[in-house]
């Protein structure tokens, strides 16, 4: 015997800039449920679309409740021209590979918007696949094993870009100087 197969769970969920998912390998569904509860709790404090959220709190340079917000602030005063919400996304995927690297997971697959982390046994042998925007040269998808990924999309007058880096934050920051 080669050895055994371990079981993952995955969560599917909208976030107000688009969709998100968290999958957790060799771990149980609590979990799972640990984690998606925790990113249901960023996502609702991040809002982009509600004027008292601590994003907007944020942009406006007005002092944020808790501590990950203001770990949101610093980290948009070190990545200035990338759009607040993305870099939010990002954040959001590595706070949450935080608390999945404190679980008993062997692997784990977080991915918010355009920004994704992975680490650990991935259930496929390609790795975990991360969707490149439209329009981008072949492949339309790379396979990521471990660290952080992030895209900056294409617009009217520049391609989209893609950048990894050990966490989603600092990809997306990459991501969007590249495609400057």
């Amino acid at each position: 015997m080669t050895g055994a197969l371990l079981s993952s769970y995955t969560a599917h969920f909208p976030w107000s800039t688009g969709a998100a998912s968290i999958t957790v390998v060799g771990a149980d569904a609590g979990t799972l449920e640990d984690l998606y509860e925790y990113a249901l709790e960023l996502r609702d404090r991040w809002d982009t679309a509600d004027p008292d959220s601590d994003v907007a709190r944020v942009a406006a340079a007005r002092p944020v409740p808790t501590s990950e917000s203001q770990l949101l602030a610093a980290v948009a005063r070190d990545a200035l021209g990338v759009p607040l919400n993305a870099l939010a996304e990002a954040l959001a995927v590595d706070l949450i590979a935080g608390e999945a690297e404190a679980t008993d997971a062997v692997g784990w697959w977080i991915r918010v918007g355009a920004a994704a982390r992975a680490a650990g046994a991935c259930p496929v042998a390609d790795g975990w696949q991360f969707d490149l925007p439209r329009g981008e040269a072949a492949p339309s998808w790379v396979s990521v094993r471990a660290g952080g990924i992030a895209v900056a999309a294409e617009d009217d007058s520049r391609p989209g870009a893609c950048a990894c880096a050990p966490h989603a934050w600092i990809a997306m920051r990459e991501a969007f100087q590249l495609h400057a």
